[in-house]
């Protein structure tokens, strides 16, 4: 792929205007002995403003970290953004790579353009910089944010299975990917939700962009980053400093950032955001409220007085002030601990555990992952026989087996149960693990057991079939599950219908989809998403985009990805729009560009009905405009005009005439033969 037409190339020529349009220039400074350091500074450096210094940790180059942020930062203080040696533009002829050496050029920095004073933040591995920045010349340093910095880890964490990694070339292969297949490991490890879908055409064209210069030097610097934590003797800062933390931080987990607030001791605040892993400042800027005033806690009132305020710090509370059982379980964080000994010694001093505590206990630990010790509460209610297991105990200890120990250990468990034991609902939890698995054979083996088992299941069960085929591209075998689900008389939920429309649409059996639709307004446990969802479906295939021919077959595109299923994409998107679910609509739609298969005229019909049915006019506007400014495909007048008519024809005639005032307002002018 020639770099002019590099996604990525183009992503950060556009987050030069971002930072150009904030305010600030992009600027090379020579800083003596061989070494140079871009940095983006203010065009006009303001001194009734305080200066703010941005530091981004391993990976892509800092406009991509703080691309986010500095235009709510600019207004209030004096922004500098530099590429530490040997990202971005920076680089040196030194032989020096430990944080120390980040941070004396760092100072150089601050001394060149002026700056006697600054607040730091650090994010990751800028932690560490700023950290050692605030040692070396602590007062240079006002106050500092450390945001997932694992300063305090030391070289046994890695051995005590504190990281996803064990060794140190484990840890340079995943933060400096060299491949589509360690990006996708370091997304998973940085984010708790990480993009899915990404063809490998883009993950490579965003390492050789980002990953491709100084690699040996990258290494360089983790193998010294790792290489001062032998000597556990951290020095102690003075300075008032935010330690803010991902609470499903994989990379740095969160016991560093409690280690690292209890070292630096009274002058340091911690938050810890729920639902966010090591990229806390890209994966939830909002909740983080990195430039937030309406918020919880605001980060420009910490940088501004150093303080939070009691309320926020409610909303933070540190685990390690309290002394219940769940703080004790949690306090663990390493896999190797066993929480079968905090049990034992919080019932020795002669606490009471409640059951729906160990429960919930358990639930809270699957949710963060932590499947090992979810598994070892489960193996203490099973043990212990005053406790009363419920069916649900039952469920969750298959599931935790299959992820703890693999699927095989779930089916011997499951098994091993008494015969009163073997529920529907034990049944379906071995299934879905079956299924997820993708064992076709011992699914169906198993499914084949449920339907003679005289037991009653729900559209569940069959779900977990009908999207194991799906996922392994037998759509065929889809209708064979409806026609044994109506065998047994069971009514299906809107999952059913969307999976078995979305079977025939990849097909193009589209009088079969029409009849679906028309079963489902007919169907007794009908209600009001059901009807959103016909109505979408209907105005999808009314406009005609399933008919047309150029779209009669199978189309092999990059990432062997086929028409079948970009149309069950498109339905999934109308299943979403259904229930209202905008997020995970803008995901797929967000995934479906990344492709390198050319969008259709159909993609985006499907998007702007769904979002014109929820009410969301401007982004209708936007994908408009888009759709306006694309080449592939060109824009397609005739689509939105049988868009808009398949609207009036079902009875939304409001929503076709917004589609027609936004059509007006993007120069988009309908034809007057439009009912």
């Amino acid at each position: 792929m020639l770099k002019c037409f590099s996604l990525t190339a183009n992503r950060d020529r556009m987050y030069r205007h971002w930072f150009a349009n904030s305010g600030l220039r992009s600027v090379t400074t020579e800083l003596g002995e061989g070494t140079i350091m871009h940095c983006w500074i203010p065009k006009v450096h303001r001194a009734s403003r305080p200066s703010l210094i941005l530091v981004h940790g391993f990976g892509a180059n800092a406009m991509w970290q703080f691309a986010d942020h500095v235009r709510h930062f600019t207004p209030h203080f004096n922004v500098y953004v530099p590429d530490l040696i040997f990202f971005g533009r920076s680089k040196t002829a030194r032989s020096e790579r430990t944080e120390a050496f980040q941070a004396r050029c760092l100072m150089r920095l601050m001394e060149v353009h002026g700056l006697s004073t600054a607040s730091i933040v650090g994010v990751s591995y800028g932690g560490f910089v700023a950290y050692s920045l605030a040692d070396q010349f602590p007062d240079s340093v006002e106050r500092l944010v450390l945001c997932c910095t694992g300063v305090c880890l030391v070289e046994k964490d890695l051995e005590e299975g504190l990281f996803a990694v064990s060794n140190l070339e484990d840890a340079i292969s995943i933060l400096l990917p060299q491949s589509p297949k360690k990006l996708k490991q370091l997304l998973k490890l940085s984010f708790v939700k990480p993009a899915r879908g990404v063809p490998p055409c883009f993950l490579s064209d965003f390492i050789r962009v980002m990953y491709s210069d100084h690699v040996q030097e990258k290494k360089e610097l983790i193998t010294s980053l790792l290489k001062e934590r032998k000597d556990p003797n951290l020095p102690r800062i003075n300075h008032p400093t935010l330690v803010l933390w991902g609470e499903q931080d994989k990379i740095f987990p969160l016991e560093l950032g409690h280690r690292l607030k209890g070292h630096i001791g009274e002058n340091a605040q911690m938050v810890t955001v729920k639902n966010a892993g090591h990229a806390v400042n890209l994966e939830k800027p909002k909740e983080t409220t990195l430039f937030r005033e309406d918020a919880g806690w605001s980060f420009s009132r910490f940088l501004s007085s150093g303080g939070l305020g009691s309320e926020q710090l409610e909303d933070a509370p540190d685990a390690e002030e309290r002394d219940d059982l769940r703080s004790r379980v949690f306090r663990l964080r390493l896999p190797k601990r066993s929480v079968t000994n905090v049990l034992e010694k919080w019932a020795a001093e002669g606490n009471r555990i409640p059951a729906s505590e160990l429960r919930q206990i358990s639930k809270e630990l699957s949710r963060h992952q932590r499947f090992k010790h979810a598994l070892e509460v489960s193996e203490w209610m099973v043990t212990h026989k005053e406790y009363d297991l419920l069916e649900n105990d039952y469920i969750l200890r298959i599931e935790l087996m299959a992820k703890v120990f693999g699927v095989d250990a779930s089916e011997r468990y499951f098994e091993s149960l008494p015969t009163t034991e073997k529920t529907s609902e034990t049944y379906t939890s071995l299934l879905h693990c079956y299924a997820g698995a993708k064992l076709i054979d011992r699914a169906e083996n198993l499914f084949e057991r449920m339907m003679d088992s005289g037991l009653s299941f729900g559209a569940l069960a069959y779900n977990e079939m009908m999207t194991m085929y799906m996922s392994v591209g037998l759509v065929e075998k889809v209708p064979l599950v409806v026609g044994e689900l109506k065998r047994q008389s069971v009514v299906p939920d809107i999952f059913t219908y969307n999976l078995w429309i979305s079977s025939c649409a990849a097909t193009l059996n589209m009088d079969e989809v029409r009849r679906i639709l028309d079963e489902m307004g007919h169907d007794s446990s009908s209600k009001e998403e059901w009807e959103r969802y016909r109505s979408l479906a209907n105005v999808y295939i009314t406009s005609g985009q399933l008919l047309t021919s150029e779209h009669g077959g199978l189309v092999e595109v990059d990432k062997r990805v086929t028409q079948r299923e970009w149309i069950t994409y498109d339905f999934l998107i109308i299943l979403y729009a259904s229930m209202g679910n905008k997020e995970k609509i803008d995901r797929i739609w967000r995934s479906l560009k990344m492709t390198k298969e050319k969008m259709t005229s159909r993609n985006y019909v499907c998007i702007l009905s769904s979002f014109l049915i929820l009410g969301h006019l401007k982004e209708v506007g936007d994908i408009l405009s888009q759709w306006k400014q694309s080449t592939a495909p060109s824009f397609d007048l005739s689509a939105c005009n049988r868009l808009m008519d398949s609207f009036k024809e079902i009875g939304l005639v409001e929503r076709a005439n917004q589609l027609q005032i936004l059509m007006f307002e993007s120069n988009c002018y309908p034809s007057v033969e439009s009912k």
